[in-house]
């Protein structure tokens, strides 16, 4: 016999380099979770997350996400992160670090 096992409180994540949405796909089938704002900077992925899920706000580039600007697209609390990694290293990279990204199609330093 196979129980469903339903969770006590819906978790709020931010959904990184989400690409075309598989991880909020995943977990509106399981429950659980509710993604309350996309972060994709791929203009194609974003017209599908648009498509997908018209209700979730899209933050575009990485480095823009503050308090601030969840906010500003009516995020008021996060209870996790999830992403898409390894999302392309130009996109992903963290500002004002000397972290070195190597890969076939990259190689640069931050």
């Amino acid at each position: 016999m196979i129980q469903q096992i339903t969770p006590l409180e819906t978790q709020k994540v931010l959904d990184l380099c989400s690409g075309i949405g598989g991880f909020t796909l995943g977990h509106l089938i399981s429950g659980g979770f509710e993604t309350v704002a996309f972060c994709e900077i791929n203009h194609y992925c974003q017209q599908v997350l648009n498509l997908r899920f018209p209700q979730i706000p899209i933050i575009s580039d990485i480095h823009d996400i503050t308090v601030e600007s969840l906010c500003r697209v009516g995020v008021k609390e996060i209870d996790g992160i999830i992403a898409g990694l390894p999302c392309p290293p130009k996109q992903f990279a963290i500002r004002n670090s000397q972290l070195l990204i190597r890969s076939k199609r990259h190689e640069s330093k931050y």
